[in-house]
């Protein structure tokens, strides 16, 4: 049940942010900080809603291991890419946007788990 948590966690923040961007911040950024944190905001919309099919799917799958895997992937994703974006708009912070990448690549191995997980509880 913590992946559901955590993935309705994450939705809420991805609410609150578009919100915050399209009503109080938009005026005040520069085109790269208001493009930097739509595609955060869809990042972690995207991901939110993966967390939440692992979590449900995690309740019936005889490889949890794997799902538990993939939902770590995302989190640390969406923490690294999504956050890093968040920051380096918001505060222009300059190292933080070396977190991006490696928020990248934890997505895509979140994908991955998933994908393994997928071929370990075929039902043929």
């Amino acid at each position: 049940m913590w992946i559901i948590s955590i993935s309705a966690f994450f939705g809420f923040l991805a609410v609150l942010a578009g919100a915050c961007v399209d009503h109080a911040f938009k005026d005040g950024l520069s085109p790269l900080a208001l493009n930097q944190l739509k595609t955060a905001i869809d990042y972690q919309f995207i991901h939110a809603l993966a967390l939440l099919a692992v979590g449900v799917l995690r309740r019936s799958a005889s490889s949890a291991s794997w799902l538990v895997l993939s939902a770590a992937a995302f989190s640390l994703g969406i923490l690294l890419f999504c956050g890093g974006l968040f920051l380096h708009a918001a505060f222009q912070l300059p190292n933080i946007v070396y977190a991006v990448p490696l928020g990248g690549l934890s997505f895509m191995a979140g994908w991955l788990f998933l994908f393994i997980a997928s071929i370990q509880n075929r039902h043929d």
